[in-house]
């Protein structure tokens, strides 16, 4: 009896297991096995009852149940019959010229890791039958042959797994086949002279140079195709190479001396001098015809998607571009990144904000308050918001101007910005405000209409103003007829222990 697992094959193994001892958990007697194969499995005996040596590889787990005597039948359940997982097919990429034939072959690989030759079950096809066919025969199953030059792909199919083995054959043109003439054999007997001619007494000079003999010029054989890589991806090249056998058989680089092509310009091009550039994703046929001998060469290119390009911050702009403020009152800035990909985001809480005089205007980077301004002494100053993506940070201009009634400090105006402050329905929104009263409940309002009449509101979102003023909350732009026509609309934010603050959203689209 022979147990078979992952390529592995123990030997000489009786079906019929001696008793076992109880004591020592081994059986009694000699179990008549005492080699696995060559493969490095392993080696072992055993007698009376005791294992005198074994040496064992990782065993298969339905060859570790049988040896130590499980029930065969609850293995078998246990285990479940194997699933055949994929298909391979070898050579994955061949070349043969026109009528000459390769045998592909087609393996399984199954879910208990083993493999099985699924070559003369699978049914076999080919993408491209004036290029190539392959038989389905019984007894040549997989055997393709070159119908004309190209490339075609190779498929095995097999109805227990959705994915079919493939493999790409190339077919070059075939060899001249050199003729022979036979010289014609005279039908005639020439007349032997009766005469015996005169032996000359003078021995001739025999010639002490010997005559050059001129050598035929080796003729073009056939034109050989390749590249470092047979894949490319849309964008980038890869240089191809035509070298040229002759019949004397020297090779030469012919590279620069041909003329090149591709099967499909729409999914590769290619230079003349034998650079190929991915166009879109695909297989394309590259082509190297000598145009004095008229014999081409040719080799499969595939042309794979390119990778995306990854969206990079290239600005950051500052909101409201310039703002004035008295001495005591604050002014709330945004920071919003514009990136590659033409898209945008709030960097307002990201960003490090600073001022280039503090003694006229500090402004914040705490957390619930970042890009807050607060006026100290009346003069100018810039505000900057600086990210570590880009190299320009953005920047805009604060004047603090001196409080004109200084008997006592003025109340902040509640301040309101938006951002972003335009897009289309549905967009989603960031409020921030300040110079509310601390603790008090803020309502932000989006007003739909145009005119006071016609207005519709939505309530965008609700929040607390912080110990300092300040809030921040987010919304998004109501849909459909509640969104208005686009424009400018109002956006309200109002405290319930008083303060109000407007701002305007531009309705790009609807």
């Amino acid at each position: 009896m022979e147990l078979l697992g992952a390529n592995r094959v123990i030997t000489r193994f009786s079906p019929v297991l001696p008793p076992i001892n109880t004591e020592t958990g081994f059986t009694a007697g000699t179990l008549p096995w005492r080699h696995f194969d060559a493969s490095g499995l392993g080696v072992g005996e055993m007698l009376g009852g005791r294992v005198l040596r074994v040496t064992a590889r990782a065993l298969p787990l339905a060859l570790v149940v049988g040896l130590f005597g499980a029930n065969q039948s609850d293995s078998a359940e246990a285990l479940g019959p194997a699933i055949l997982l994929s298909i391979t097919v070898a050579p994955a990429v061949t070349s043969i010229t026109q009528g000459a034939t390769q045998q592909f072959t087609a393996t399984g690989t199954y879910s208990d890791l083993s493999t099985k030759n699924l070559t003369d079950t699978v049914t076999w096809s080919t993408s491209s039958s004036s290029t190539a066919t392959v038989s389905n025969t019984h007894g040549s199953q997989g055997l393709a042959t070159g119908a004309g030059t190209g490339v075609a792909t190779i498929k095995a199919s097999n109805p227990a797994t959705p994915l079919p083995g493939i493999a790409a054959l190339t077919v070059t043109p075939a060899l001249p086949i050199p003729t022979t003439t036979i010289p014609t054999i005279p039908t005639t007997i020439p007349t032997i002279p009766t005469t015996i001619p005169t032996i000359p007494t003078t021995i001739p000079t025999i010639p002490t140079t010997i005559p050059t003999i001129p050598s035929a010029p080796a003729a073009l054989v056939s034109v050989t195709v390749t590249a470092p890589v047979a894949n490319v991806a849309v964008g980038a090249g890869e240089q191809f190479t035509a070298t040229g056998t002759y019949s004397d058989l020297s090779t030469r680089d012919l590279t620069d001396s041909v003329t090149w092509s591709s099967s499909l310009t729409t999914t590769a091009t290619v230079s003349n001098t034998g650079l190929a550039t991915g166009v879109a994703d695909g297989v394309t046929t590259i082509t190297a015809n000598d145009p004095s001998a008229l014999i081409s060469g040719t080799a499969a290119l595939t042309v794979t998607p390119a990778p995306p390009i990854p969206s990079v911050l290239v600005s950051v702009t500052v909101s409201p571009a310039a703002a004035n403020i008295a001495v005591g009152a604050g002014e709330q800035f945004t920071a919003t990144g514009i990136y590659s990909d033409l898209s945008t985001q709030d960097l307002t809480d990201s960003v490090i904000w600073s001022s280039s005089s503090s003694s006229t205007a500090t402004v914040s980077n705490t957390p619930g308050s970042q890009g807050l301004a607060t006026g100290f002494a009346d003069g100018v100053t810039t505000i900057t918001a600086t990210d570590s993506g880009t190299p320009a940070p953005g920047a805009t201009v604060l004047t603090v101007t001196p409080v004109t009634t200084p008997v006592s400090p003025a109340p902040s105006v509640p301040q309101l910005a938006l951002t972003p402050a335009s897009g289309k329905k549905k967009t989603p929104v960031l409020a921030r405000g300040s110079g509310f009263t601390p603790g008090n409940t803020v309502t932000i309002t989006y007003l739909s209409g145009l005119k006071a009449h016609k207005r519709g509101s939505t309530v965008l979102c609700r929040t607390v103003a912080a110990s300092n003023g300040t809030f921040s909350c987010h919304g998004t732009i109501p849909r459909g007829r509640r969104s208005g026509k686009r424009g400018n609309h109002t956006i309200e934010a109002t405290g319930t222990s008083g303060g109000m603050s407007t701002s305007n959203f531009t309705l790009v689209r609807r």
